[in-house]
């Protein structure tokens, strides 16, 4: 008689990291309470078009109107995003089920990629979800203006794929943290302050501090979201030392890269 020996392999453990995952109710609650807010907040920006065209310019109408009117939301998910990412982390020291996914594993940092490659994907979806429903919730409404979204423009599509990759990493930041905090609380409250509070710095009038503005992680990601559409004035919604759509994107892969690292430094070397 045969005993089937079951290797852990890495698809196995993303199956099982994903299964975790959406087993938790805590997943679907964050999940429907960031697309709900998110909706929210769109239908009334869509109810503020009739007194935007009255004090706005065309040109300044035509960003408002653009892919900027659904990705400048982005803030509202990002919030729902961290704490989400630091759950997934910090949820398996919380119910102390940490040594037990270690010793299923095949090794810590392949567990540590399966759980961070499932919160991306599945984050992911969430937020293009998010996305296209407020995209299609605000092009219903500005239709009584006879007004509509560009979504015939590449550059539309664009702009919300980025905003995807932002709100992802943020996510992904946050799981970071998580990994090397350990506490739920003590990683959000740290993240809040690294996207929210840390802006506040731009007030001290040092050189030193105006350079490092652009690349503070809050001011990164509303660059990324900028609309990219073709003909539309980028600027009106950005200050003139603000990077580029694309090297904000660099930008925050290399913020995401270095707060999974230091997770991953973390879990290998201290103790479970």
């Amino acid at each position: 008689m045969s005993t089937a020996v079951h290797q852990p392999t890495f698809a196995r453990l993303v199956r099982s990291e994903l299964r975790k995952l959406t087993s938790l109710r805590s997943t679907w609650i964050i999940s429907g309470l960031a697309i709900a807010f998110y909706l929210l907040i769109s239908f009334f920006v869509a109810q503020a078009v009739e007194s935007m065209i009255e004090y706005m310019s065309s040109t300044e109408l035509a960003v408002f109107t653009s892919s900027y009117m659904v990705t400048s939301l982005f803030q509202i998910a990002l919030l729902f995003g961290i704490a989400f990412g630091t759950m997934t982390m910090t949820a398996e020291y919380s119910h102390n089920t940490i040594q037990i996914s270690l010793l299923s594993s095949r090794s810590r940092m392949a567990f540590y990629a399966a759980k961070i490659l499932v919160l991306a994907g599945f984050w992911a979806i969430v937020s293009a979800i998010a996305l296209l429903l407020s995209t299609l919730l605000i092009e219903l409404m500005i239709g009584r203006y006879d007004m509509s979204l560009p979504m015939d423009d590449v550059g539309f599509w664009l702009s919300l794929l980025s905003a995807v990759v932002v709100l992802v990493v943020g996510a992904i930041m946050a799981a970071g943290l998580g990994a090397v905090l350990r506490s739920t609380v003590g990683a959000v409250t740290t993240m809040f302050g690294i996207v929210l509070i840390l802006p506040i710095l731009q007030i001290i009038p040092l050189d030193f501090i105006e350079n490092l503005t652009p690349y503070f992680p809050i001011n990164v990601m509303m660059s990324a979201v900028a609309p990219r559409e073709s003909g539309i004035l980028a600027g009106v919604v950005s200050q003139g030392d603000s990077l580029s759509p694309n090297t904000a994107l660099l930008v925050l892969v290399i913020y995401a890269a270095v707060f999974v690292g230091l997770g991953a430094y973390s879990l290998r070397k201290r103790d479970a």
